[in-house]
């Protein structure tokens, strides 16, 4: 993920990206909701095939139901070989981030905030890895 975000940054797609994670226990949003209905009609229905599964999200939900896409295995991108080649993140402790930004002024950096509160960033120049 956070190669992707730096790819995106890179060619411009965004100026800034900012992943919030949300404090444990306060983390309720309108798509667990979702997920719920889904979650409660695949305990009712079969699915044998990767369409029954279409089906089940489609029919979980009555009024407004979910819209889906059928995704074919040439959609998928794997940029795990490429990212690990060029970039390590072991330094950023993500499992502590309560925030990770990016930023086209920072071109190739990394920010993580530990805490929700106002300290400052700690930014991380991503440089190629050595080999």
């Amino acid at each position: 993920m956070v190669f992707m975000c730096l790819f995106l940054v890179a060619i411009g797609l965004f100026e800034h990206i900012e992943q919030r994670f949300l404090l444990s226990g306060h983390s309720f949003l309108q798509c667990d909701s979702d997920f719920a209905l889904i979650e409660k009609r695949q305990k009712v229905t079969k699915a044998f095939i990767p369409s029954d599964l279409l089906k089940i999200v489609q029919d979980s939900k009555v009024v407004k139901p979910f819209q889906t896409v059928s995704m074919l295995e040439s959609y998928f991108l794997n940029m795990q070989d490429v990212a690990d080649q060029l970039i390590s993140i072991k330094n950023l402790n993500i499992s502590k981030a309560c925030c990770i930004q990016y930023d086209v002024i920072k071109a190739g950096s990394v920010s993580v905030k530990q805490s929700h509160d106002n300290e400052a960033v700690h930014t991380i120049k991503k440089e190629k890895k050595k080999t």
